[in-house]
């Protein structure tokens, strides 16, 4: 290919690269995800044409999911909410053409990564300046979001819930995490600007504090334990490095002591202990999907029909959700697509020596899987296109010679 060619076809894959982050991160302004999601399929479609690749790479989580959209895809036949069912096929499958185009991208993994950071940043930074000057996020949420949007936003904030230029304080503490990740990763990995990836992480921390999601919180704070761990496995400075962690930790905690709008978090676990509802109300839902598992144990009710079984609520569990949706068989296939990712990730932490792809990959599917245990990540398509996307990052070392150095 002559170098013209290459530029043009970089400029066409980093401005799909950016439509498909832009997705991720700001989709919710569109608000026609099914619409967005075809726009951005065409655009990476174009982009593989454009650099001649028209024989797409798919490599054996891509199999994988394949086999779980014809589960989902056979699932309409017994379905009992097939027009939920069919949305989520079409969106499904639209995400799966996202994740087999990027497969073929040229771009390189560290421009994948600085997308996200620029990206997440925004979230950062609004959700910072909601707490100063409330009255101008309020102001540009009243243009980007809907007028129903625009009230839940302001209503959680009352309530000290921060969703930022979200619609909602969940989907923001999501955006706010992928921010963490990668920051904490630089943080604990590099030794160069070591300060400022740990002030980062810290407004990271606080920012996300700040929402009051609790589950979240929780499963950011058990991948920073893993990933710790993984980074100073075997080394003969751990305890000094583990001190040093404690120490980071108690004062991370006494600055949030001064910042009562970063407590809402710690609060709502009192809240909630103290009356004994730990679960949140989610206990209803469960009860509601194992009496479906109950009635449906090998296949289950069809794909994205848990909302119909609860009465408009998601299942807050992904396994439950899958069990109940599509069975045994469902929930089987995507613990071997999860584990199967997991694996990868481990091992090419092995071979690189501790890369920083592959760490910044292990913390965000350690953060989806203990997020779903409480969460819906699997259901929400911009948090599982991060997820491939975090999986991509370890999957094929071969056709790039990056570890993420600057």
């Amino acid at each position: 290919m002559k170098m013209n060619d290459l530029k043009k076809t970089n400029i066409v894959e980093k401005f799909a690269l950016i439509l498909i982050i832009f997705y991720i991160f700001l989709g919710y302004i569109v608000n026609k995800e099914v619409f967005q999601l075809m726009i951005t399929v065409i655009f990476s479609i174009i982009a593989i044409l454009s650099a001649k690749k028209y024989k797409i790479k798919l490599y054996t989580n891509d199999i994988i999911w394949i086999i779980i959209a014809i589960l989902v895809t056979l699932s309409l036949i017994y379905s009992i909410d097939k027009e939920s069912t069919i949305r989520y096929i079409i969106c499904l499958y639209l995400i799966l053409v996202l994740k087999f185009t990027l497969n073929n991208f040229q771009c390189r993994k560290k421009e994948i990564i600085n997308c996200m950071i620029f990206f997440s940043s925004i979230h950062v930074i609004a959700t910072i300046v909601y707490l100063v000057f409330p009255n101008i996020i309020q102001a540009i949420c009243k243009v980007i979001l809907t007028p129903k949007m625009y009230e839940y936003n302001v209503n959680l904030m009352n309530y000290g819930c921060n969703a930022g230029i979200c619609s909602e304080h969940g989907f923001n503490a999501f955006c706010i995490t992928v921010f963490t990740n990668i920051f904490f990763v630089k943080t604990i990995y590099r030794n160069e600007n070591k300060k400022r990836n740990a002030i980062l992480t810290l407004i990271g921390i606080i920012t996300l504090l700040t929402t009051g999601k609790r589950g979240l919180f929780l499963a950011n704070v058990f991948s920073m334990i893993i990933i710790f761990i993984a980074v100073n496995f075997m080394n003969k400075k751990i305890l000094k490095r583990f001190l040093i962690a404690l120490i980071a930790i108690l004062v991370i905690l006494k600055i949030i002591s001064y910042i009562p709008e970063a407590q809402i978090v710690f609060e709502r676990f009192k809240e909630l202990d103290s009356i004994g509802n730990f679960l949140n109300g989610r206990e209803v839902f469960y009860e509601k999907m194992f009496k479906n598992i109950k009635n449906n144990p090998i296949i289950g009710s069809g794909a994205s029909t848990t909302q119909k079984i609860t009465g408009g609520s998601d299942g807050h569990n992904i396994y439950l959700q899958i069990l109940s949706e599509l069975g045994i068989v469902g929930l089987l296939i995507y613990l071997v697509l999860f584990i199967h990712c997991l694996n990868i990730t481990v091992e090419n932490l092995k071979k690189r020596n501790n890369s920083e792809n592959c760490l910044i990959a292990l913390y965000y599917q350690i953060f989806f899987l203990v997020y779903g245990i409480s969460g819906n990540p699997l259901y929400n398509f911009s948090i599982l296109l991060i997820y491939m996307i975090m999986v991509n990052l370890v999957i094929d070392y071969k056709k790039t010679n990056e570890i993420m150095e600057e």
